[in-house]
């Protein structure tokens, strides 16, 4: 018996409007990934697309199809903008059994792959474009249709390197879906504090126009409306976050590297030397009779290196000028090729999870990686540098060209504070240089007195969403291989479907599994609590008293539920 995981099929985006006839019927393809597909192939799957789109409009016109079963794939559909369509097709696992006459039967995994999770995936993949290069509308305006196909495929094709369908673990599936916000905790005091050093900044700092505060990955303080900081926040945990931990991973990896060359080679070094000394005792005679016989050589050969030195600083001083002026005609080609290509290199999507990444709309080489633990890391790359480069990518926030700003990120140890800042100030350097003399300390002592709450490590484990002010929490370990024998994604987004569902009016829902252990749902209002507690052989009433005492203990205990 052999499986094969699930799979990225395909993904398209395309418009309807842009044919007019049959002789351009290509001109609706807007982006196609995979792109190695022939253009028969494509022209077949958005036919089918705008068929069934069209057809199922016929029962309800307001609401759009949606989500598409097939035996062997699974589509989701998006319209993102008016008449502009995403969809999604993503195999299903393939389980292949041999039967007694050799004859192999193949079985599709279907409930592997859940409908909200895979439009999660496409509308988190428009969202972050319409971050950096905002709505489709908005480029089609300022620029031409090729422009858009050429962002879009090296957006997409970065934003598909890093999901991975073959392996959807609860924090890659159920918990994103939920597009929530983890807030830290802190006292009221401390609170206090951070948020006037933040509305300070604001005031003092004209060309700063929001600021938010993160410490550890969780959101402390921001002064953006909630769906802006609930994208900030995805981008800063999905991407940013985990490209500076891959940077600084690799540093370290090639700190212990060169420490274990280094280390090998002394210990060669001590070897080779120990066998030349025994050598040397062995043969004192030999060495005695052959002085002379060595001195002439090592002469000789001294002789020979000068002469080879002389010989090669005179062929590269004769190829230094040929070269420099190789040089100089070869950078007028370069500047040229630059110019003509300025416009696409400015706005490559970053490489996502990768140890270096380039934003879109920012002109830092893909050499520059984050890895500082200390200053800005989206900014000036060198702020004592006068000629510094500068990676602060353009973001929009809403519509319009008055939206359109700089992120900023300065990182120290574990805070990180995000400045929106006005594009006038996009290489400004004494606007950094000023931000960060007068404001390190404060932000050094908010970074020293911040302290998490640790979370005692039990036998059960919880998601705790609330949809009204999107919090999230959850404490979970799928290391475990209890978890690993039942698909949690599925289990747990089919209670949350229950629980949502109006028809059925469910607050409480209390399952076991094959395994024996036990997953209990609650809801109260827009609030709702999932634990899992891995004890065997609890009954009703055990599992009943286990959740009466997790609720009452933290975190639970300032929250009703």
């Amino acid at each position: 018996m052999s499986e094969n995981s699930a799979q990225l099929d395909c993904f398209y985006i395309f418009n309807s409007f842009w044919s007019d006839s049959d002789e351009t019927e290509h001109e609706k393809i807007i982006c196609f990934l995979p792109s190695q597909k022939t253009l028969n192939t494509k022209m077949l799957m958005i036919g089918l697309a705008e068929g069934l789109i069209n057809f199922t409009r016929n029962f309800s016109p307001k609401k759009p199809c949606e989500v598409l079963h097939l035996k062997k794939s699974r589509q989701v559909f998006f319209e993102c903008e008016t008449n502009f369509w995403i969809v999604l097709k993503v195999n299903y696992p393939v389980i292949q059994k041999k039967e007694k006459n050799e004859k192999s039967e193949e079985k599709y995994k279907s409930d592997v792959i859940q409908d909200e999770i895979l439009q999660n995936i496409i509308k988190n993949c428009y969202e972050y474009f319409k971050l950096f290069h905002g709505t489709f509308t908005q480029i089609l305006k300022n620029s031409s249709r090729e422009i858009l196909r050429e962002k879009l495929r090296l957006f997409v094709e970065n934003y598909f390197s890093y999901i991975n369908f073959e392996h959807m673990t609860l924090e890659t599936g159920f918990i994103p879906k939920l597009d929530g916000i983890q807030f830290l905790p802190v006292d009221k005091h401390m609170f206090l504090r951070i948020q006037c050093f933040m509305n300070q900044i604001v005031q003092v700092m004209r060309l700063i126009k929001h600021t938010l505060l993160l410490y550890d990955g969780k959101l402390v303080w921001s002064s953006l409306q909630t769906k802006h900081s609930q994208l900030i926040y995805k981008f800063m945990n999905e991407i940013y976050y985990p490209t500076k931990n891959n940077n600084n991973n690799e540093k370290e990896n090639q700190n212990n590297n060169n420490n274990n060359n280094n280390s090998q080679n002394t210990q060669n070094n001590n070897t080779i030397n120990s066998e030349n000394n025994n050598n040397n005792n062995n043969n004192n005679n030999n060495n005695n009779n052959n002085n002379n016989l060595s001195k002439n050589s090592v002469q000789n050969n001294i002789q020979n290196i000068n002469n080879n030195k002389i010989n090669n600083s005179n062929n590269l001083s004769s190829s230094s000028s040929s070269s420099l002026n190789n040089q100089d005609n070869s950078n007028k080609n370069e500047n040229e090729t630059n110019n003509k290509s300025k416009l696409f290199n400015q706005n490559k999507m970053f490489q996502l999870r990768s140890s270096s990444f380039q934003f879109p709309n920012s002109s830092v080489p893909e050499s520059i990686s984050l890895s500082k633990k200390i200053g800005f890391n989206l900014g000036p790359i060198e702020i004592e540098n006068e000629e510094t480069m500068f990676n602060a990518p353009y973001i929009h926030l809403g519509k319009g060209p008055r939206n359109k700003n700089v992120l900023v990120i300065f990182d120290y140890e574990k805070t990180s504070i995000i400045f929106i800042v006005d594009k006038t100030a996009t290489k400004n350097l004494l606007f950094y240089s000023t931000l960060k003399k007068r404001y390190i300390k404060e932000i050094k002592t908010i970074n020293d007195h911040i302290k998490l709450p640790l979370l005692k490590q039990d036998s059960s484990h919880f998601i705790y969403h609330n949809q009204t002010n999107l919090a999230v929490r959850y404490s979970l370990s799928e290391k475990k291989n209890i978890y690993k024998k039942i698909n949690l994604n599925a289990v747990i987004n089919n209670i949350f479907k229950d629980l949502k569902l109006e028809s059925i009016k469910k607050n409480y829902i209390m399952l076991n599994t094959k395994n024996d252990f036990w997953i209990v749902a609650k809801k109260t209002n827009e609030r709702m609590v999932f634990f899992l507690i891995e004890q065997k052989g609890l009954s009703l009433i055990d599992v009943q008293n286990e959740i009466d005492t997790k609720l009452t203990t933290v975190p639970f205990s300032s929250i009703f539920i």
